[in-house]
């Protein structure tokens, strides 16, 4: 079993989860011709979400709630906010097919 987090240990794990968010966020929001290499962020972010175990707190869990709302909340906007880029992406390659496509069909005729 992991190792017990006193209440500031916990806290300060969510603080890092807080920065890791926002680095994350900015990756995500970067513009579509940048790379976003969210990999080691997001494995950082795992690690995080698993330390904030409230079974690992000694002591009364109470005043993590609303933290892990906070973070339920941050986890939502991260998945928006990839899944847009996704998505983004997608349209923008099909785009870049269909333009290629044009063009050579102009070259062909």
């Amino acid at each position: 079993m992991a190792t017990p987090l006193t209440e500031t240990q916990w806290r300060q794990h969510f603080d890092a989860a807080t920065e890791v968010y926002a680095q994350l966020k900015a990756l995500a929001l970067l513009p579509l011709d940048e790379e976003a290499n969210a990999g080691p962020a997001l494995q950082h972010w795992t690690q995080l979400m698993v330390s904030l175990d409230v079974n690992r707190l000694e002591g009364d869990p109470a005043f993590a709630a609303p933290l892990l709302e906070q973070l339920q909340v941050m986890n939502e906007e991260l998945r928006q906010h990839f899944t847009d880029r996704r998505d983004a992406l997608g349209q923008a390659f099909k785009q870049q097919k269909k333009n290629h496509a044009g063009i050579d069909a102009y070259r062909g005729s």
